[in-house]
């Protein structure tokens, strides 16, 4: 018999058993020659081996994986980005090794993972303000019957990103109107600091409207009563720039 495959086998020389010498052996094939001889005669066979490989071993996930399962990522984050990827190895062999992996809770539609390369992708919003942070169970397992699964939790901060906020300046402002003012006269222009602030209307969905109470109030500044909207419907906002809407009679 041939002397390499000495380590894993034994033949009985009377009887001709072939016998495993180790308690496990290494997947993959073995081909070697047997003699047989009486003394005056001898024949030679080649005896073929295949051994199987059995689904006993977990994946297991990368240092590299494990090192990062607390990760933060900003609020405005795009839709479809790739925030996270997740990696294991199997020590198995073909299907039993072939690695594969889901997210089984904490996604709640907001994570989708691909589940050959482990790349986690974002495919809804993120708010801070009504999800700080997601815990991602995510599973390792392979393609073996059945098949070994192996857990680990991601941890997802979510970044609170600043929007600073428009204001009307100056705050306090007066305007006067004559009883007799055309439609389309201009009662007053009202500017915002969005151009400071490096935004437009646009960006922020800037919207303006009047809120109640109106309040009117005499030449010495004292109240005299409120209005509700249905009194002030003669007047409208238009804009007129990014910074700027005016106050019109349309009525």
């Amino acid at each position: 018999m041939n002397t390499s495959i000495v380590p894993f086998f034994r033949i009985d020389e009377n009887t001709g058993e072939l016998v495993i010498r180790r308690d496990t052996l290494p997947p993959g094939n073995f081909t070697f020659l047997v003699e047989a001889q009486d003394g005056i005669y001898k024949d030679i066979t080649q005896v073929f081996v295949q051994i199987t490989d059995i689904n006993n071993h977990h994946p297991a996930f990368t240092e590299e994986t494990l090192a990062h399962r607390i990760i933060t990522i900003p609020e405005d984050v795009q839709i479809g980005s790739i925030v996270a990827t997740v990696e294991a190895t199997d020590e198995d062999l073909e299907d039993n090794g072939f690695v594969q992996y889901s997210i089984d809770k904490g996604a709640y539609g907001t994570f989708e993972i691909n589940d050959e390369t482990g790349e986690i992708t974002l495919v809804k919003e993120l708010d801070n303000d009504i999800t700080p942070s997601y815990d991602l169970l995510v599973t390792a397992f392979d393609a073996g019957t059945p098949p070994m699964r192996t857990s680990t939790l991601l941890h997802i901060n979510v970044g609170d990103v600043y929007m600073p906020l428009p204001k009307i300046w100056p705050t306090v402002q007066r305007a006067q109107v004559s009883e007799s003012a055309d439609i389309g006269d201009v009662v007053a222009s009202i500017t915002t600091n969005v151009r400071e602030l490096g935004l437009s209307i646009e960006d922020l969905d800037l919207q303006f409207e009047f809120i109640e109470p109106v309040e009117a109030r005499s030449y010495e500044n004292k109240h005299v009563k409120n209005f509700t909207l249905d009194d002030v419907r003669y007047y409208m906002i238009r804009y007129t720039s990014q910074e700027q809407f005016k106050i019109l009679i349309h009525q």
